[in-house]
């Protein structure tokens, strides 16, 4: 599993939660890239003893370089799947299960699944306009 961070400690604790709760291996390895202007170190000490985590703080404030970090980290683990996330992503409580279940029936090389992003502080008008991140809420459930 690999995450990308911001600022949003809340968010970050939920998915590790939720990873802990989901996942089938007694310490699932988790990678995180954190590019925010407040790193969230502290977070991340509150899930050692039930993860393994790998945490860097990447100074980088855009997407690519902080994924292309992340990704490296994950590899270097020698991983045999990745699964990345922002977070500013909620995705379901089965998102991440569902995801290495498609990937382990199929051997498939990639697999994708939907999440829902965080709209609580606006989006641009032109995002929003475009309706990118249009989802039916019905179908995000059911998945």
């Amino acid at each position: 599993m690999a995450l990308c961070t911001c600022d949003r400690p809340e968010y970050l604790r939920y998915l590790l939660e939720t990873f802990c709760t989901v996942l089938d291996e007694p310490r699932p390895k988790i990678c995180i890239a954190d590019n925010g202007q407040k790193p969230l170190a502290h977070v991340v000490e509150a899930f050692r003893d039930r993860l393994t985590i790998h945490y860097s703080v990447f100074p980088e404030p855009s997407l690519s370089p902080v994924r292309n970090q992340v990704m490296k980290s994950a590899i270097n683990l020698n991983t045999k799947y990745i699964a990345c996330i922002d977070d500013d992503e909620w995705p379901s409580p089965q998102w991440l299960p569902k995801l290495l279940r498609a990937a382990r029936d199929t051997n498939a090389e990639f697999v994708s699944g939907p999440v829902l992003a965080d709209r609580k502080n606006g989006l641009p008008k032109w995002l929003e306009k475009g309706g990118l991140l249009d989802t039916d809420a019905g179908d995000f459930g059911g998945w």
